[in-house]
């Protein structure tokens, strides 16, 4: 809505993008534009247009963003949920952009959904069943989840020595898994839960610092709760383990899955994963 910010944009000057306009609407045979004093608007035909012709244009930048990223092929722009980012890629980028010093890697953390057919991102790191359309999806974590603590909790008088005594004690639950800790009670053998208080927090990267600070007991998958264990800032007070159907995969466009440094970078995290 302003032809000199469009010309300081173009690199031209406001008169010669005023006479490309004229130009356009002359040959359209109508006008696109309302223009009053030291201001523009849109006609109702000049919205239409607009509306079409930049869905046009978004797809002109998005394919000159691909062949530029296959040209230059020094940056993989990676999606990543945020307990996957913390607990795994963390540490372990630097690794990767040292044995392929040409190739950078610039990580998003999210638990948005991102769209790949928009050209954003290369490859996405999603938590769930392996089918999204559009997408080639590679297994990378199944999970397993166990309750854990502070060690702080298991050495007090109450502590629970079975896990019916969970119920009376604090528990931290995670908003995107509201009904683990029902399940993991069912398979524990727990049936009366009625008296269950739960601390809620809105991510599992919350719910670790919370159970790292003593707040409460944790249901979460062993892969993401390593090292806190190993670090022993967690413990587990019981075994019982709960098997999520969903899992962690990688994923990228299918028509892209081949591209060197998609591939690369694939291969790469799923070597890397079954390593640990």
């Amino acid at each position: 809505m302003s032809f000199s910010r469009t010309s300081e944009a173009l690199c031209l000057t406001p008169s010669a993008v005023s006479h490309q306009i004229r130009k356009l609407e002359e040959e359209l045979g109508i006008a696109l534009f309302h223009r009053g004093h030291r201001r523009i608007e849109l006609t109702e035909a000049g919205a239409v247009y607009a509306a079409s012709i930049r869905r046009a244009f978004d797809e002109i930048r998005v394919g000159t963003e691909k062949v530029r990223a296959v040209r230059s092929g020094d940056e993989l722009r990676v999606s990543s949920v945020p307990a996957f980012a913390h607990s795994f890629l963390f540490g372990r980028l630097a690794e990767f952009e040292r044995d392929h010093p040409s190739l950078r890697v610039r990580l998003d953390i999210s638990h948005r959904v991102r769209d790949f057919d928009s050209g954003e991102f290369d490859v996405g790191i999603r938590y769930g069943r392996g089918r999204w359309p559009g997408l080639r999806a590679t297994k990378l974590l199944e999970l397993t989840s166990r309750p854990v603590c502070h060690p702080s909790l298991l050495e007090r008088p109450d502590a629970p020595s079975e896990p019916q005594a969970l119920v009376g004690c604090p528990l931290i639950a995670v908003q995107l898994r509201p009904h683990s800790w029902q399940q993991w009670f069912e398979i524990a053998g727990v049936e009366d839960v009625s008296s269950v208080r739960f601390l809620w927090v809105d991510s599992l990267i919350a719910g670790i610092q919370a159970a790292e600070g003593a707040q409460g007991y944790l249901l979460a998958p062993d892969s993401i709760t390593r090292r806190s264990v190993e670090a022993g800032r967690l413990v587990h007070p019981f075994g019982i383990g709960l098997e999520s159907k969903d899992a962690y995969y990688v994923v990228c466009q299918r028509a892209r899955a081949m591209e060197k440094t998609i591939a690369l970078f694939r291969d790469w995290l799923v070597a890397r994963v079954a390593e640990e």
